[in-house]
């Protein structure tokens, strides 16, 4: 869906995911975040639907007003393996 993704912006995409990190005190595992010129891709998985709502929320917070991208969530909701 989206061939050879690169991150295009490195620095907007660390501060999203610390952002997304501290929004739901860690619990997204597998977090990645890919920042393109005309979107931005969050990956990983969270036990709760919850969870994903403040991911997103999290990104929007984060974003310059100048910044029009489409958000897209590859978020997988379900039980996660432990760190165990």
């Amino acid at each position: 869906m989206y061939p050879d993704l690169e991150t295009a912006d490195p620095a907007l995409s660390q501060s999203l995911e610390r952002r997304i990190l501290e929004r739901t005190c860690g619990r997204v595992s597998s977090l990645c975040v890919d920042v393109q010129d005309n979107a931005i891709i969050v990956r990983g998985a969270t036990p709760t639907y919850y969870l994903k709502q403040l991911v997103l929320q999290a990104v929007l917070e984060s974003l310059p007003n100048s910044t029009k991208r489409p958000v897209t969530l590859e978020i997988e909701v379900g039980a996660i393996p432990s760190r165990h």
